[in-house]
């Protein structure tokens, strides 16, 4: 099981089919939780129907008043991967997570696993420019590359979109930053 934590603020339209595209393609993998809040009360209804909508995925769902102090509390949990996601995050395919899992486990000098990063992530959008790749090593399965190296979309291995890690150490690295 794969600890993920879906940050969510006034946006339930986008969590539906986030919330969608993983129950088609990994209701399995995911431990959930959901970190949410609204600063509009208009929003709380329509969280209230989606926790009724996805019941059978045994979501945990819950608000916040300290951001940090809730993230820390979410990842806690003993499970030996982690993962966030945004509320416009979506899947599109189901991934091999036994090949994830195999990765993770025997190579220790893998920061992450990015399920959002590959051969087809030409631009970064934020910055609208090229993604530009090297050394990468692929197996046509895995693209393995060093963030250091890099800049825009793969040298920023910290995202908040789809990137697996292992829980101890992406904890003792939140323990040691600020963030709100």
């Amino acid at each position: 099981m794969i600890n993920t934590v879906i940050f969510s603020e006034n946006n339930p339209a986008r969590l539906r089919i986030l919330l969608q595209s993983i129950r088609k393609n990994y209701v399995t993998e995911f431990n959930f939780n959901i970190l949410h809040r609204s600063f509009n009360s208009d929003y709380e209804p329509l969280y209230e129907k989606l926790k009724l909508e996805f019941a059978d995925l045994n979501i945990n769902w819950t608000g916040y008043s300290n951001f940090k102090e809730a993230v820390l509390r979410l990842l806690q949990n003993n499970s030996e991967f982690s993962m966030f996601l945004r509320d416009d995050n979506v899947f599109y395919n189901p991934e091999d997570f036994k090949l994830i899992n195999s990765v993770m486990d025997s190579e220790q000098e893998v920061l992450c696993f990015s399920l959002r990063l590959g051969e087809n992530t030409k631009l970064c959008r934020n910055m609208n420019t090229a993604n530009t790749l090297v050394d990468v090593k692929s197996d046509g399965k895995i693209m393995k590359w060093d963030w250091s190296k890099h800049y825009l979309d793969y040298g920023f291995p910290f995202s908040t979109e789809g990137h697996i890690f292992r829980t101890k150490e992406l904890l003792k690295m939140l323990k040691q930053v600020a963030f709100e």
